[in-house]
């Protein structure tokens, strides 16, 4: 609705009326002359209910609708609502054009009436004053009578108007107190206006009213310069006010658990100029305490189950971890390098099991290595203390899962079937040779050792799908071929524990973003395969991406920034070879997936030390081959069963 408050500067009264006379307006003098308050005026209701004209002047004009410009000036005869009778001449008119109208409500017209009962009372005196002064006195006295009780009646409306305008205050600081929320306002100049929710002291210290409000969010020096930046952008309406809103901060600055958001709201002016921003302060420790627990809860869902899935394989890693925290104790044990790929590859571990706090312990472990100096006698202090910090946050996850799963194992268990294990006693108990018994012996360390390889991979595939849509990517399958084969696990843990950091790398470095790849003419989903043969000699391992294979260049200009000049005439697939080698990631930025060069180079160490060899085959715009071949101890070589 329009504001018609230009015309309560006007002497003479005005009404605003719609084409059927119903009345949403009347200014401070229609209010006195007809003895009216203004919120009734502008209630909608018919002038009728308010005033009668004789003759009806609004009325004599027929079809509203139809009247342009000023009617011709009248003079009626008004009787008000309370009886007040009096002369007055009226004037007709279409609203002007400068006042802003909606154009789904009825056309607007201004009534214009002045008082000339006064001016008619003295004519009328005047004409009297020949007939004798006594009457023309007389008539003086009923005039000063009715302009002293224009005078009472001025000070009654002014009074009522005060009450009204105290009662909306009253009304409008209630409703702001129960909100729950700190509600203040803050002009251009960042002072805060006196309106506010009582819940602002609670949640600023103090009444922001007449402070500036870097002050009362309690910012620091730059952070109040930021904000004055913001807050001059928006009152300079560079912008629309809903495009600026996420530039400013969202949180209270204040120490943690206690968690204040911030919200913004214009505040315009009839004109629609920006007048204020209203600021929304929102106490949510309750609210984001509860979300965390409830994401804890999750986490530990997601942990009991990929356990409980996949229990060799936790096993495995528990036994790991807990052999690497007893050689990190002695400090020293481990040269730079074994160390930082021993850790990197339980951070893997961790974060396929779902162990947050675990991998992300492992991975300021890393930083603190990197800073330090392993010769110096700090070195050896400091891996004491990281253990002692380590082991306290693995134990804790592991006696969380016990407490859901049972005892964690310190070490494989292996289930024989008892037939089995009542034909291997049988056998001994019947050898008549130490030739037969080795026999014996071979196969039963082979059942204990020996498991099918998919135990050991098959857990990774909902980590890396996880991993895939933190950074923006889709991952679809990790495909395992040759599952069933059976390997020595007591000598190639190590190896498989290992394989995590290939799987991890080809979803980092490796997989595209779904729309590249559908630009390449590939699925949207990454795909990742891993193929297990064994022969009597050896065991295969063949790990292939479809992504979109080593960055060959990136490599190149890293080996150039190392000064490395021996690979300055290496071919493209020699260069691929080099992530191998350890301590050189094409990756911009160490993060806790990749960026330190050590991935890879810990599966190549594992091969070494079991004395096989490790290839990469790089396909540009296709994917990559990691070919690993590890030879079998010759004891191991099937045999026939004992029967």
């Amino acid at each position: 609705m329009s504001d018609y408050k230009l015309f309560d500067t006007f002497y003479d009264a005005v009404l605003v009326v719609d084409e059927q006379s119903r009345c949403y307006y009347g200014n401070v003098a229609a209010t006195l002359l007809l003895e009216m308050s203004a919120r009734r005026l502008s209630s909608g209701k018919p002038v009728t209910q308010f005033v009668t004209m004789e003759p009806d002047p609004i009325a004599a004009e027929g079809d509203l609708a139809k009247v342009g410009d000023a009617t011709q000036l009248r003079e009626i005869v008004f009787t008000t609502s309370n009886g007040k009778k009096g002369w007055a001449q009226v004037v007709l008119q279409p609203v002007p054009e400068f006042f802003p109208h909606p154009e789904d409500e009825p056309k607007r017209f201004v009534v214009c009436l002045r008082d000339v009962t006064l001016e008619r009372v003295l004519h009328e005196k005047d004409r009297a004053e020949l007939d004798g002064n006594e009457a023309v006195i007389a008539d003086l006295k009923v005039a000063r009578s009715q302009l002293e009780d224009y005078s009472a009646n001025l000070e009654k409306m002014v009074e009522a108007r005060t009450l009204e305008l105290r009662d909306a205050n009253q009304l409008l600081k209630t409703i702001l107190d129960s909100l729950g929320q700190g509600i203040l306002v803050f002009d251009k100049n960042g002072n805060c206006l006196p309106v506010f929710s009582q819940v602002c002291v609670k949640l600023f210290g103090s009444a922001p009213a007449g402070r500036e409000i870097g002050n009362v969010l309690g910012y620091s020096e730059t952070e109040t310069k930021d904000f004055a930046n913001w807050r001059d952008a928006v009152f300079g309406e560079m912008m629309d006010f809903e495009d600026l809103v996420p530039l400013a901060p969202s949180r209270l600055p204040i120490a943690p658990p206690t968690e204040i958001s911030l919200g913004y709201n214009p505040m315009r002016d009839s004109k629609g100029a920006l007048a204020g921003v209203v600021l929304i302060a929102t106490d949510r420790t309750s609210e984001m305490r509860a979300i965390r627990e409830a994401q804890r809860e999750r986490e530990l869902v997601k942990k009991v189950v990929q356990v409980a899935r996949h229990r060799d394989a936790f096993l495995m890693f528990v036994e790991d971890a807990r052999t690497l925290f007893g050689t990190l104790g002695q400090g020293t044990a481990f040269d730079r390098g074994d160390l930082e790929r021993h850790l990197h590859t339980l951070k893997g571990g961790a974060a396929t099991f779902g162990l947050s706090s675990i991998a992300h312990a492992c991975h300021e472990l890393e930083d603190n290595l990197k800073k330090s100096d392993p010769s110096s006698p700090e070195f050896r202090a400091l891996l004491a203390r990281e253990a002692t910090h380590l082991r306290e946050i693995f134990e804790h996850d592991m006696n969380e899962l016990a407490d859901l799963l049972g005892p964690m194992s310190k070490g494989v268990v292996v289930e024989v079937p008892v037939e089995r294990f009542k034909g291997w006693a049988q056998a001994l108990l019947q050898a008549k040779s130490f030739e037969e018994t080795r026999k014996i012996g071979r196969e039963i360390h082979r059942e204990c050792t020996e498991k099918p390889v998919a135990s050991t991979v098959s857990h990774y595939e909902p980590a890396l799908k996880e991993l895939a849509e933190s950074l923006g990517k889709r991952f679809g399958q990790l495909e395992v071929v040759g599952g069933d084969t059976r390997a020595p696990m007591d000598r190639m843990q190590g190896l498989f524990s290992s394989l995590v950091h290939a799987f991890r790398n080809s979803i980092d470095h490796g997989l595209e973003k779904p729309e590249e790849r559908t630009a390449c003419g590939k699925p949207e989903e990454g795909h990742l395969r891993i193929e297990f043969k064994r022969s009597e000699q050896e065991l295969a391992i063949d790990i292939t991406d479809d992504g979109k294979g080593v960055n060959v260049a990136r490599l190149r200009e890293k080996l150039t920034e190392a000064g490395r000049n021996e690979f300055a005439k290496a071919s493209d697939e020699e260069i691929a070879q080099v992530i191998l080698l350890g301590d050189l990631s094409t990756a911009d930025a160490v993060t806790e997936v990749s960026g330190r060069g050590v991935g890879v180079s810990a599966i190549a160490a594992e091969v070494k030390a079991l004395g096989g060899t490790v290839y990469v085959r790089s396909r540009p715009g296709k994917g990559t081959i990691l070919e690993i071949r590890v030879p079998l101890e010759a004891d191991l070589v099937p045999v026939a069963k004992a029967s």
